[in-house]
């Protein structure tokens, strides 16, 4: 290739931008955070007698805990519980929920996914 415009990755890379200008951004609703957030944390757990927050704060007490919601597609969220303790890889837990209904309808990760068995 003679000069960088002539690279295959270059329409790649312009296709790429044009789609990201079209997205319309992202608005948080704190109250639709919340109640995804309590509706997992309420949700009680399998043969343990105990709800997801009281398993959750258990197990990390000693750890810095934080709960963030994300979009996943349609009615689908993702709500992410984080514990983390210096010099320690981070925890991440990966709840799919459906906004509707207010359900867990899976879980992203291996850890989340033991943890609803």
């Amino acid at each position: 290739f003679s000069n960088m415009n002539e690279r295959p990755w270059n329409s790649f890379i312009g296709f790429i931008e044009e789609i990201e200008t079209q997205q319309e951004p992202i608005i948080k609703d704190e109250n639709l955070d919340n109640t995804l957030i309590n509706a997992v944390k309420n949700i009680p757990l399998k043969n343990k007698n105990i709800t997801i927050q009281e398993y959750l704060e258990n197990t990390y007490s000693n750890y810095t805990t934080k709960w963030n919601v994300k979009p996943l597609f349609n009615n689908t969220y993702v709500v992410e519980f984080f514990a983390s303790q210096m010099r320690s890889e981070p925890i991440v837990y990966l709840f799919r929920v459906d906004k509707e209904t207010l359900t867990i309808t899976g879980g992203l990760n291996n850890i989340t996914m033991d943890l609803l068995k």
